[in-house]
């Protein structure tokens, strides 16, 4: 069960890359329709490996080489590991607010 959880960033990077290749597939018929879109839907494709990848291979490396035990290790700010730092700030949405930047500087809990 420990691999599993050590691992899953593995499966979580090859499911965004399945997903990738499904947008991307979708995008093609869509700049079809709307060829004047086709520079905004390869800005979508961009931003959306950016944001999943990037955070799956964050998360690998500082399981890997890093320190960081599993993936739930990922989510505890106050340990002060760089890698949970990085995976942190990177993550769009609730994560990357001012009170999360803050209480990750002063080595506390949320």
């Amino acid at each position: 069960m420990d691999s599993i959880f050590r691992n899953f960033w593995l499966l979580a990077l090859v499911i965004t890359g399945i997903n990738t290749l499904i947008y991307q597939r979708r995008i093609q018929v869509l700049t079809r329709e709307h060829p004047e879109r086709a520079e905004g839907y390869q800005h979508f494709l961009i931003g959306f490996v950016a944001v999943n990848a990037v955070v799956w291979l964050v998360m690998g490396v500082g399981i890997m080489i890093g320190g960081v035990p599993t993936i739930f290790a990922s989510f505890h700010l106050a340990s002060g590991n760089p890698f949970v730092l990085v995976m942190i700030i990177h993550t769009p949405g609730d994560l990357n607010t001012p009170e999360v930047v803050k209480a990750v500087r002063e080595n506390d809990t949320i």
